[in-house]
């Protein structure tokens, strides 16, 4: 009987070697700032202004971030969001590669088992036909 333990190997192989390339990436990362960058509005609501007829001062950068399970968001100049913005979209980055590494690593584990259990099989059954020659 045929066992899938090459099969099962020939998986673990290229999930390992897909994970060592999101090592080698997330190694390889420069600086994060663990920031959103969005565009926000905002009211004065100051009296006679045109922020209370419905035109909103704006758009403005902000950085907003989640913070004790609140979101948090910081002014930002918008002479400073073309310094910024690379910053935080490495960090996004940074966040699916992370993602990405556990979702591998997962997937490795689950092989592992799998292959386990086909060489459990493949051993009971060369010690089961080893049994069976000696009877003979």
């Amino acid at each position: 009987m045929a066992t899938n333990a090459p099969a099962i190997r020939q998986k673990i192989r290229f999930s390992v070697a897909e994970q060592n390339r999101l090592y080698q990436w997330l190694l390889q990362a420069g600086p994060l700032l663990g920031y959103s960058l969005i565009k926000r509005t905002t009211q004065c609501r100051k009296g006679g202004c045109k922020c209370t007829q419905g035109e909103p001062h704006g758009p403005f950068w902000y950085l907003s971030a989640r913070v004790n399970e609140k979101t948090v968001y910081r002014y930002l100049k918008q002479s400073d969001e073309e310094a910024i913005a690379p910053l935080c979209k490495q960090y996004k980055s940074f966040q699916r590669h992370l993602s990405e590494l556990r979702r591998q690593q997962s997937q490795i584990l689950a092989l592992c088992a799998r292959l386990r259990k086909e060489l459990l099989k493949a051993g009971e059954r060369q010690w089961n036909n080893r049994i069976g020659r000696r009877g003979s």
